[in-house]
């Protein structure tokens, strides 16, 4: 596999090893173990909302209205999303 001028295919070795060598057990996870664990992750980043929007504000230079309307509900959007497709 040739990388590109970026570097792409290295980036992607590199980080299908990270993945397999930090977290080996994770792949032997069951989908009910992994809706388990997303679910868990999403009422945390329910709880911590309105930091993760300042958050956003602080490191982006956002307006506050688009961190809280916009930004930070996409990333709980990603972990409702991948959540319930797992249930399917």
């Amino acid at each position: 596999m040739r990388d590109d001028q970026y570097g792409i295919s290295y980036r992607c070795r590199e980080g299908r090893c990270s993945s397999e060598c930090n977290f080996p057990s994770f792949s032997q996870t069951s989908p009910s173990e992994r809706v388990e664990l997303l679910e868990a992750i999403l009422g945390e980043y329910q709880k911590r909302y309105n930091e993760i929007a300042e958050a956003i504000t602080m490191e982006m230079g956002a307006p506050s209205w688009l961190s809280s309307a916009a930004q930070a509900a996409t990333g709980q959007g990603h972990f409702a999303t991948v959540t319930q497709d797992l249930r399917q």
